[in-house]
Protein backbone atom coordinates (compact mmCIF):
# COMPACT_ATOMS: atom_id res chain seq x y z
CA UNK A 1 0.00 0.00 0.00
CA UNK A 2 1.33 3.68 -1.01
CA UNK A 3 0.56 7.33 -0.02
CA UNK A 4 1.21 9.80 -1.98
CA UNK A 5 0.33 13.85 -0.02
CA UNK A 6 -0.95 16.39 -2.73
CA UNK A 7 -0.82 19.82 -2.46
CA UNK A 8 -4.61 21.24 -2.56
CA UNK A 9 -4.32 22.48 -5.79
CA UNK A 10 -1.51 20.61 -7.48
CA UNK A 11 -0.05 21.31 -10.81
CA UNK A 12 1.98 18.39 -11.39
CA UNK A 13 -0.53 15.94 -10.46
CA UNK A 14 -4.44 16.10 -11.23
CA UNK A 15 -7.13 13.72 -9.52
CA UNK A 16 -9.88 11.71 -11.77
CA UNK A 17 -13.12 9.98 -11.60
CA UNK A 18 -13.51 6.61 -13.09
CA UNK A 19 -14.80 8.71 -16.41
CA UNK A 20 -12.28 11.42 -16.55
CA UNK A 21 -13.78 14.46 -14.96
CA UNK A 22 -11.66 16.31 -12.37
CA UNK A 23 -11.80 15.74 -8.39
CA UNK A 24 -11.49 18.80 -5.90
CA UNK A 25 -9.64 18.04 -3.16
CA UNK A 26 -11.01 18.40 -0.40
CA UNK A 27 -10.17 21.08 2.29
CA UNK A 28 -10.16 18.81 5.59
CA UNK A 29 -9.62 15.00 5.76
CA UNK A 30 -7.94 12.88 2.73
CA UNK A 31 -9.43 11.29 -0.36
CA UNK A 32 -8.60 7.38 -0.62
CA UNK A 33 -9.91 4.77 -2.82
CA UNK A 34 -13.11 3.10 -2.26
CA UNK A 35 -11.68 0.00 -2.02
CA UNK A 36 -9.46 1.04 0.80
CA UNK A 37 -12.44 2.92 2.58
CA UNK A 38 -14.26 -0.47 2.74
CA UNK A 39 -11.56 -2.35 4.09
CA UNK A 40 -10.80 -0.12 6.84
CA UNK A 41 -15.06 -0.06 7.52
Amino acid sequence: MGFTALIKEPQMYKVEDKNNKPINLPDGGILIAEKLANTLG
